[in-house]
């Protein structure tokens, strides 16, 4: 069904959102996987949100294609033994803007509804709230320099990581999108990819809880 609705004969990839918490053997999972490649429904399939020690272990079961983790200037744990255990796949980056932390909008502690996942975000709020600004006001400050908005640089920080080889972005309007996708052009400058990997270093403890 899925598939007529997107106009697909085929579903390039196709990932698991999260772990199983109901008891599923990670088999049976990638069985099921498996069994739609060879029925030709998909074409590659991949995990998001596994850590380590599960991702090496689905990597010796079936061909995964993909790994889908946050990351950003300010949510960096993908790298160490996660990055290591995904060696040779494709990275996709969720949540570069860290729930939209990075794209300069707020200067304050911001109040949501009990229901938005951000009101228990430790992010949004005291000594964690106040480092990100420091790293906002930076980046924000480059950007203005460069004609661009500071969600570009965050993003283009993060499609030049080593490993990542996408960056899945947030936006609420065509112009948040269009602004979003200049991102991919200032990888291509290096005095500018410079000036943002040393923001990043100077505000390294924004990522830290």
């Amino acid at each position: 069904m899925k598939q007529r609705r997107l106009g697909l004969e085929r579903i390039d990839l196709l990932q698991v959102h999260w772990p199983c918490d109901l008891g599923t053997p990670l088999e049976d999972t990638l069985g099921a996987l498996s069994r739609l490649v060879e029925a030709g429904k998909v074409r590659h399939f991949g995990l998001c949100n596994y850590g380590p020690e599960a991702l090496r272990r689905a990597r010796a079961l079936a061909p995964i294609a993909s790994l889908q983790a946050p990351y950003s200037m300010v949510e960096r744990g993908v790298e160490g033994a996660l990055l290591r255990a995904a060696e040779g796949l494709g990275l996709l980056a969720y949540e570069p803007l860290a729930r939209g932390l990075l794209s300069g909008k707020y200067r304050d502690p911001p109040r949501f509804a009990e229901a938005d996942l951000r009101a228990r975000d430790p992010r949004f709020a005291g000594g964690r709230f106040r480092r990100i600004q420091a790293l906002t006001a930076d980046l924000g400050r480059a950007a203005r320099r460069l004609g661009l908005s500071p969600a570009a640089l965050a993003i283009a920080w993060v499609i030049d990581r080593p490993g990542v080889c996408a960056a899945v972005a947030g936006a609420r309007s065509p112009a948040q999108v269009a602004e979003n996708a200049r991102a991919a052009a200032l990888v291509e400058r290096p005095a500018v990819m410079r000036v943002i990997r040393g923001i990043a270093a100077l505000h390294s403890r924004a990522a830290q809880p």
